[in-house]
């Protein structure tokens, strides 16, 4: 059986080595499509010189707006041996052991796509989402939320990118692309897996806030969107509207073994309620948003 990782990208180099270090020692081949990449991401690929990766350049923005064709697109570069497509952004890992337990249950020609735990990093690498965690941990307080995402994919002929609008009436169009929509039946989840999106253990926390209102919480209410952004310009606090974390615990197996300690980090503050109050430079002490 044969994995192929395939990666659309577009300014990656704070995201993708660390990405690439939990998928390409256990993958057959590793697919990057880049959209006009300015930032040394396609000279952080061209360094790689590792055989299994494959790096292919498309003229187009990889944005909201196109990102469904984009996705499509990338398929024409998956080799064609390849038995099974894993689809990651590049802020994305994986944890540790996810290739032994997936083989063992891909094996199944009945499955055709496979859902993943998912949670978040948030203000550090030491700190995950605490909304996110705990609909995921307590499901029985949260029934009708869902925080799997789907990864993997057989590759078969019709496996194509659709938009979320297509079942999600608030979605925008071509917003959210994703395979799982066309597939038709064989779906399962690796309760052993966990994907750990850690772009925003990184980000500027203003930034971040202003993500959550635009692509989160309030993405399809337009107007309570816009109020919020409002509040959060104003109030001048950028985690205004991140939410309460909690303390990850470094001695579980699932968080990849390549985020403890090695590649730097912030420092988090926190009240009794596990809202960031402060978050400063490890290195040097030093505030920062």
């Amino acid at each position: 059986m044969k994995i192929c990782a395939l990666y659309c990208v577009k300014n990656e180099i704070e995201f993708l080595p660390l990405s690439l270090a939990t998928v390409l020692p256990f993958v057959d081949s590793v697919v990057i499509v880049n959209n006009r990449s300015t930032d040394g991401t396609v000279e952080f690929v061209n360094s790689l010189g590792d055989p299994k990766v494959q790096f292919f350049h498309m003229d187009t923005d990889f944005d909201e707006k196109c990102e469904f064709n984009v996705r499509n697109e990338s398929l024409k570069f998956v080799p064609s041996d390849t038995d099974w497509i894993l689809a990651l952004d590049a802020d994305q890992l994986l944890s540790d052991g996810w290739a032994q337990y997936a083989r063992s249950i891909l094996t199944d020609k009945t499955i055709n796509c496979a859902a993943v735990n998912y949670e978040h990093f948030v203000g550090s690498y030491e700190h995950i989402d605490k909304s996110f965690w705990e609909k995921q941990h307590k499901l029985a307080e949260h029934p009708q939320v869902s925080l799997w995402v789907w990864t993997f994919f057989r590759n078969t002929p019709q496996l194509r990118s659709r938009p979320a609008a297509e079942v999600c009436s608030w979605a925008r169009p071509q917003h959210h692309a994703s395979f799982e929509r066309s597939c038709s039946s064989g779906f399962v989840k690796l309760h052993n897996i966990t994907l750990f999106h850690y772009g925003f253990s990184k980000r500027n926390m203003m930034e971040m806030s202003a993500y959550r209102i635009h692509r989160g919480d309030y993405g399809h209410e337009p107007e309570r969107k816009a109020q919020v952004t409002k509040e959060l310009l104003e109030s001048g606090n950028p985690f205004k509207f991140v939410g309460p974390v909690h303390a990850v615990d470094y001695g579980s197996a699932r968080v990849p073994s390549v985020m403890r300690g090695k590649w730097g980090h912030y420092l988090l503050e926190l009240d009794e309620q596990g809202f960031i109050q402060s978050r400063r430079i490890a290195a040097t002490g030093e505030l920062a948003q």
